[in-house]
């Protein structure tokens, strides 16, 4: 919740993946909060696809090259890790969701692990989550160097848009907030 009401500023978010469809609410949170949002390749193409309301966000970057191309980008390419690791390196809080390539092919993980050394070298307060972000994390042993990893991605991104989640309602979360 620290992300919502009170993040260590600058705050930079990183959004990978594919469901454009989950993460819609949460960019249009993120936007209005973050200091700048970093997109991969996938997502970014699914979302110039559509409108949303926080296109057009000088806040928001999307990928500048990609692997093996910009069209058929299947990873981050040079520039955008370059890009990225910039903006990182100022960040005292990073929140990162969806892994920004096709990382169940090695040849393709090189900007998602270039990424997650950054945030871990950077100090800066870092949140990861999603399943596949979390398995990433674990298999190249970084999983530990995070403040905090969540396996649910969707829940997680739903609570940050401002969602109530059925099983906070039902522990009276939502009650007993301050206003």
């Amino acid at each position: 919740q620290n992300i919502i009401k009170n993040p260590k500023k600058p705050l930079v978010v990183i959004v990978g993946g594919t469901k454009v469809e989950t993460k819609a609410d949460f960019l249009d949170e993120m936007s209005e909060i973050a200091d700048a949002i970093l997109l991969g390749n996938p997502v970014f193409k699914k979302i110039s696809e559509k409108d949303f309301a926080f296109q057009g966000s000088e806040k928001i970057l999307g990928p500048v090259d990609g692997v093996p191309d910009k069209q058929n980008a299947l990873d981050i390419g040079e520039k955008t890790i370059t890009l990225f690791q910039e903006k990182l390196k100022e960040a005292k809080t990073v929140f990162w969701t969806g892994p920004l390539g096709k990382i169940e092919q090695e040849q393709y993980a090189k900007g998602s692990l270039a990424i997650a050394h950054s945030i871990v070298a950077s100090g800066a307060h870092s949140i990861a989550g999603g399943g596949d972000l979390t398995r990433f994390l674990r298999d190249h042993g970084l999983l530990e160097k995070f403040s905090h990893v969540s396996t649910g991605g969707g829940a997680m991104l739903a609570f940050l848009s401002g969602k109530e989640l059925p099983g906070l309602q039902a522990l009276g979360y939502y009650g007993n907030q301050e206003s």
